[in-house]
């Protein structure tokens, strides 16, 4: 006699989930995952509990996104993550379309439409905990631009499974007022996950410097 298997595809470690069918959380999006990180007005990290986070942590920068809010009365009502490739919406267009009761005011008093658009920096730290750096300032701009410039370079020579190891930093930024530090991510090494080949690995594989000769494109041949 035969004796029947069933086989189980999954460890059940992603699919694990406490949403249940018919509470309105099958297809919520949250933004913030994991503690929060903040760069305040006072040019200092915070994690979500307003500690210092020190300068010498590190931790794994995974995703970058491109977030677009519409907020009431302080609560985020709808959330569009915007699909890789395709453009920011317009959100002048977007809140001019709003009624005048939907919006609020700014850290200056003035008028603020409730369409917001941020960036959101996704990282886990040593033991795989969730991070996320939500910004819409301009500096906040620079600095995950700069840091997504840096990947997209690093994975032209050593390939798309490369990812950051970064630590909170700062760096000048001209204003019109004369000038602030802003937030940045100061690189501390590269790394490589492992492509789902069911190999175990003791920690991430470490990724080899890009050379002169490789960012140049210029060794002789022979």
């Amino acid at each position: 006699m035969t004796k029947e298997v069933t086989t189980i595809g999954s460890d059940g470690f992603d699919g694990c989930e406490d949403r249940v069918e018919g509470d309105g959380r099958e297809s919520a999006i949250r933004v913030i995952q994991g503690s929060k990180w903040s760069f305040t007005q006072d040019c200092k990290w915070v994690d979500d509990s307003d500690q210092a986070i020190p300068a010498d942590t590190e931790v794994t920068v995974v995703g970058i996104e491109r977030v677009i809010q519409k907020w009431v009365d302080d609560v985020p009502v709808e959330t569009r993550f915007i699909p890789h490739g395709e453009l920011i919406p317009n959100i002048e267009k977007l809140n001019a379309a709003c009624p005048k009761e939907e919006w609020g005011e700014d850290v200056n008093g003035k008028p603020r439409g409730p369409w917001q658009f941020q960036y959101v920096l996704y990282a886990v730290d040593t033991d795989m905990g969730k991070i996320t750096f939500p910004t819409g300032t301009v500096g906040g701009k620079i600095c995950i631009s700069e840091l997504r410039d840096k990947v997209v370079n690093m994975r032209k020579f050593r390939g798309e499974h490369v990812y950051p190891v970064v630590s909170p930093s700062t760096a000048w930024m001209n204003t019109k007022f004369g000038g602030r530090n802003r937030p940045d991510f100061k690189v501390k090494r590269w790394i490589s996950f492992g492509c789902g080949d069911g190999v175990a690995l003791a920690a991430p594989a470490p990724v080899a410097a890009v050379t002169a000769a490789e960012e140049l494109n210029d060794e002789v041949p022979f």
